[in-house]
């Protein structure tokens, strides 16, 4: 099955995924999808965003889509985004599975330990699990999708495929055992469960779909050589239509740097504030007229602190988390928009979705990020600048850069091609899933 290994490669499939199918028309032989997803609108997720977005846009072609998910009332602790419920018209059927409540006296608690594993959404997952059986007794479903994180999402697919006579497909945003950010493989016990279940799930799914062609590798080289055949990458996309009208002419009295999205664990902005006190140190003039923003739901603490650090009160912002449409009006009107990974696998190994986001939006891209990568390669690919995070002149030349063309041409020259946009797309990408469906149904025809 397919295999991007660069973004060249993902760029001339696309072209030719374009010129063979008809865009406007969803194939007769997958009329009804059962999705599997915990998070969807109104939680306030990436996850929630990306699914909402291409699960709206395969009923607008004509599919039937139905969706397993959370309850959104029952888990408090979730951010919400009310607009982003109503961001498209209502067209898929929503099946709500409330979030069960939380074990209250010891003897539950210690019988509740294995139902964490692979993270808190098992005992939700297993709730899920019921529902949608009970949906595919009255519907005859063509397709079975299951997204995760949360990884639970898998485990409902796996107990419900061999009920049902349709192909299954498991997406993976991220890495699942293999990812180091995963909190909650944090015993030899739950990385050992975590281990099997894995397995199980990449053993049982027809097709597996990863984001990066590195995540791929990296999940896949502990496998038999021929289950590689059944993985495709399939990166994120940005809806177009959902981007706010900004004004060209409309000049900011100062030079905008804006990240927006959370730090957590490894990934800081410390290398950047580290990058900005030397500039201030040593060039204090080419920070003149410009700020840095941090947007999103953070540890206050931590950005806070960070900043009085470095003492860069002068040049950086902190604001809370917004909704989805505010943040994409910011995103519109910045001068530059910035992703910030940590180097803690070689190559990056992630797709943040907020970075494909950013594209939509068609201005100029700027990574902090591990050199090799499918950040680092799109943003290169849309004629931004990178720079590692462990090199630090490598980030104030970056910075300095950026500031020096924003002063002499506002850096029309960053701005991505429409190429590269096209191809992130959220009616292309939906092209290769419907490649890899009609794949799937004539398989499972045949046999």
């Amino acid at each position: 099955m397919t295999h991007f290994s660069t973004t060249d490669e993902f760029l001339t499939n696309t072209q030719a995924v374009s010129n063979g199918c008809d865009h406007s028309r969803w194939p007769e032989c997958i009329k009804k999808i059962l999705a599997i997803s915990f998070r969807m609108p109104p939680l306030l997720s990436p996850r929630s965003i990306q699914i909402h977005r291409l699960l709206t846009h395969w009923a607008r072609r004509g599919c039937e889509v139905h969706v397993v998910c959370v309850n959104p009332s029952t888990v408090p602790r979730l951010h919400w985004d009310q607009e982003l419920a109503n961001l498209y018209p209502n067209l898929i059927h929503y099946h709500f599975v409330s979030f069960p409540n939380s074990p209250t006296n010891i003897w539950q608690k210690l019988r509740n330990i294995g139902s964490q594993i692979p993270d808190p959404y098992r005992r939700w997952a297993h709730q899920a699990e019921s529902v949608a059986l009970d949906l595919a007794k009255q519907i005859q479903f063509d397709l079975l999708l299951t997204f995760a994180s949360p990884m639970s999402d898998h485990l409902t697919g796996l107990g419900i495929k061999k009920h049902l006579r349709c192909p299954w497909v498991a997406h993976f945003s991220d890495p699942w055992v293999d990812n180091p950010y995963n909190a909650y493989m944090n015993t030899i016990l739950s990385r050992y469960v975590s281990a099997r279940q894995e397995r199980s799930v990449i053993a049982q799914a027809d097709s597996v779909v990863f984001v990066s062609s590195e995540t791929q590798d990296l999940v896949m080289r502990k496998y038999p050589s021929t289950w590689r055949a059944k993985t495709w990458v399939i990166p994120h996309y940005f809806d177009p239509a959902i981007y706010p009208k900004v004004d060209p002419l409309d000049v900011h009295p100062k030079m905008i740097f804006r990240h927006i999205g959370r730090f957590y664990q490894h990934r800081t902005p410390e290398p950047l504030f580290q990058a900005l006190y030397q500039l201030k140190s040593e060039k204090p003039v080419v920070l003149e007229g410009v700020v840095f923003e941090m947007i999103g739901p953070s540890p206050p603490y931590l950005l806070h602190r960070l900043r009085a650090k470095y003492d860069l009160q002068d040049c950086v912002t902190i604001r809370s988390s917004v909704p989805y449409l505010e943040s994409l009006k910011l995103m519109a009107e910045s001068d530059v928009l910035m992703v910030m990974d940590a180097p803690v696998t070689d190559p990056n190994v992630f797709l943040p979705s907020k970075l494909v986001d950013y594209l939509g939006t068609g201005r100029p891209l700027m990574g902090i990020t591990p050199l090799r990568g499918p950040s680092a390669d799109l943003i290169r690919e849309s004629k931004g600048l990178v720079a590692d995070p462990r090199n630090l002149s490598g980030i104030v030349d970056v910075i300095a850069a950026y500031i020096g063309e924003y002063r002499m041409d506002g850096l029309v020259r960053r701005k991505p091609g429409k190429a590269i946009m096209q191809a992130y797309k959220v009616d292309t990408v939906s092209e290769h899933f419907q490649e890899l469906f009609l794949q799937l149904v004539e398989e499972d025809d045949r046999n």
